[in-house]
């Protein structure tokens, strides 16, 4: 049977635009990063003779091909539109929106991996902490979906189940539930961190907890990035989303603070501009991913020192408790082995803060 005349125009026409499309990546210079989905792209597949054969030459040329399409993020905007207004779909890219907020759909909570995140705070606790007579706190930060999912109509993570497991995996650690004075609007909008200038009654709430006897200052000021930011699920959903704005919070406590980097040895201050002005603006806070640093605080009103076991969430933070602590030592187990830290710190009866997202603990593989 003899093919129709249009559908051979059809596939001729689509051979055509791939080979189009094809030539023109090949011949752009290739991006190595991509700014709004913060990930690196593919790159240029090796052509190998094992690599033909298998298949896995083309589909890596698949890839490298989407990765480096010239005008990508149009089309990718263009398609989450379609997806959003045409068709009416929830999500996109597994990114929902309520209320303005761009928000991750991801309800199950993985329990092996709530397990292996037990595991290395008993680790921590059993090797260093077990002498230690004073204050251990866990502070349980929720993902924004827990004030969302009601007006998606999407199932919510149980949160207050896997609370209940902390209590009774942690008994040397008092649970601090943060989503209590939390709600939907604490976030930013494009991006699952939290706004550090809704964090004062947070703040509140865990200094109370570690029995800081003074409530925190109120002699706060706070300052607006020049530069908009777009959080991380600006680019995941592909939509054309309001950036936020980075607002950061200053007292005489920040001010005076400098914060010493343990694997490079430089010294910064609290807010560290520079890094504002980098990939990741949110790196603002304490200079970003750091295995340990330490704050020094020669406006305390107290000689009590704390060491904080934490995720990104407590960079925006900590600095508001600054007023409550001589030092803070801030380790991140994730870039730093939990064995290697009688390299660096003297265990001493400081006080203690496990300070960990949901969503760091239900994708625990990489505490070490």
């Amino acid at each position: 049977m003899r093919k129709h005349p249009t559908s051979q125009i059809l596939m001729a026409a689509v051979v055509a635009v791939w080979l189009i499309l094809s030539l023109v990546v090949w011949s752009w210079p290739d991006q190595d990063h991509s700014l709004h989905e913060r990930r690196l792209l593919a790159r240029h597949p090796a052509l190998s003779l094992d690599a033909l054969s298998s298949g896995q030459w083309m589909e890596s040329v698949e890839t490298y091909i989407s990765d480096q399409l010239p005008g990508r993020f149009a089309f990718r905007t263009l398609k989450a539109i379609t997806r959003f207004h045409l068709l009416r779909q929830k999500e996109n890219q597994g990114i929902a929106m309520v209320n303005g907020h761009a928000v991750k759909l991801e309800h199950t909570i993985d329990p092996s991996s709530i397990d292996h995140a037990i595991q290395r705070f008993q680790s921590l606790y059993d090797r260093y902490l077990v002498a230690n007579d004073h204050v251990i706190t866990f502070a349980f930060i929720p993902d924004k979906l827990a004030f969302a999912a009601a007006d998606l109509a999407y199932p919510a993570p149980d949160n207050a189940g896997l609370l209940r497991y902390l209590e009774r995996q942690l008994p040397f650690a008092s649970v601090v539930d943060l989503s209590e004075t939390l709600s939907l609007d604490d976030y930013y909008r494009t991006d699952p961190h939290w706004r550090q200038e809704q964090l004062l009654p947070a703040a509140q709430q865990l200094s109370e907890a570690l029995g800081i006897a003074d409530p925190l200052s109120n002699d706060w000021q706070a300052t607006t990035l020049d530069r908009p930011f777009y959080g991380a699920y600006y680019g995941q959903s592909a939509l054309p989303l309001q950036p936020d704005r980075l607002v950061y919070l200053t007292s005489p406590a920040t001010e005076a603070a400098t914060v010493r980097h343990a694997a490079t040895g430089d010294v910064t201050p609290v807010y560290d501009l520079e890094k504002a002005a980098g990939k990741d603006p949110y790196d603002l806070f304490l200079s970003g991913a750091s295995p340990l640093l330490t704050i020094t605080s020669p406006q305390a009103d107290t000689e009590r020192d704390l060491i904080v076991f934490r995720d990104s969430f407590a960079g925006s933070l900590i600095p508001l408790l600054l007023e409550g602590y001589r030092t803070i030592t801030l380790v991140d187990i994730r870039h730093i082995a939990s064995d290697q830290l009688a390299e660096h710190i003297t265990f001493r009866d400081q006080d203690i803060l496990f300070c960990y997202s949901s969503t760091i603990l239900n994708a625990a593989g990489t505490l070490r």
